[in-house]
């Protein structure tokens, strides 16, 4: 959050400026860097300054605010300084005729910040974070070293949950429903789930005779009450259908590997998706959650 770095006056903010700085250079020492204090007060430096182009939580929260639909052909023009046409293309929506933009302030600062700033700090600023995402999958030292920070300072976490929970919510994280059909098959047989369907489907039911029997909404208001609840997608233990790993290349002693690879499917299914309709029918949590 931008606060950490800007708000001078607390001073909760303040010592938590002060151990991110010994963090980062921990992290950077780890990975085999030198000169890693100079490195880290340059990281932080230019982090400070992305987080002036961002907006407060509060804007943030104005959601009509964040819609701003750019044609791609405009983009060079409406935020210069960003190569689009090769990021486009190494996130695979080169072809598509619109983006949006989310936090306009952000991405011009950015941009600003890309022509200013030392090639040397937004390569040790990639290095870093590249480091802090793949920490929970690397040696002992970093996920310790990562936990410190991230999750006793920041989080108030006073102790790192046992190895075998992290295992199984990375797993989880990336095979939610594979591990979700055998959780089903043993704990949610067909005839549960018939019963929790028939539940749902009854009191469906008994709402649209509710509404049909209203005396205070008028009979315009009734038909689109009754329309929309007959929209309604019922998603009772697990999903109609499930989803397809067969793509997903997963190789024993490999975490690192495994997670970059369970990323990367996510990613591009959630990349087909554009421009076909809404699947209905997804699932946007797994049976044990």
């Amino acid at each position: 959050d931008r606060d950490y770095y800007l708000d001078m006056k607390n001073p909760k903010f303040a010592e938590v400026r002060a151990k991110y700085l010994t963090h980062i250079a921990a992290m950077l020492k780890l990975a085999g860097l030198d000169n890693v204090e100079a490195r880290a007060k340059g990281i932080f430096d230019l982090e400070t300054k992305l987080a002036e182009t961002h907006w407060t939580r509060v804007q943030s929260r104005q959601i009509d605010k964040l819609y701003n639909p750019v044609q791609v052909a405009d983009l060079a023009s409406a935020y210069p300084g960003l190569d689009w046409t090769a990021m486009t293309t190494a996130i695979g929506v080169q072809g598509q005729k619109e983006l949006i933009i989310a936090m306009p302030s952000a991405i011009a600062g950015t941009a600003k910040l890309i022509a200013s700033e030392p090639l040397a700090t937004w390569k040790d600023y990639l290095a870093f974070h590249l480091l802090k995402e793949a920490a929970p999958l690397l040696p002992k030292a970093f996920v310790e070293e990562n936990f410190a920070f991230n999750g006793k300072v920041l989080s108030g976490q006073p102790e790192m949950q046992p190895r075998w929970k992290r295992g199984v919510d990375l797993t989880t994280g990336a095979l939610g429903e594979a591990l979700g059909k055998l959780y089903v098959a043993k704990y949610f047989p067909p005839e549960a789930k018939g019963q929790a369907d028939l539940l749902v489907k009854n009191i469906i039911a008994a709402m649209d005779q509710r509404l049909a029997n209203l005396t205070w909404m008028d009979p315009k208001t009734k038909a689109e009450a009754k329309a929309k609840l007959a929209k309604f997608t019922p998603k009772i233990g697990y999903p109609s259908k499930w989803r397809d790993y067969s793509k997903l290349e997963i190789r024993s002693g490999d975490a690192f590997g495994n997670a970059l690879r369970a990323t990367e499917f996510e990613f591009q299914r959630n990349l087909a998706k554009i421009g076909k309709p809404i699947d209905r029918s997804e699932w946007g949590m797994t049976p044990m959650t």
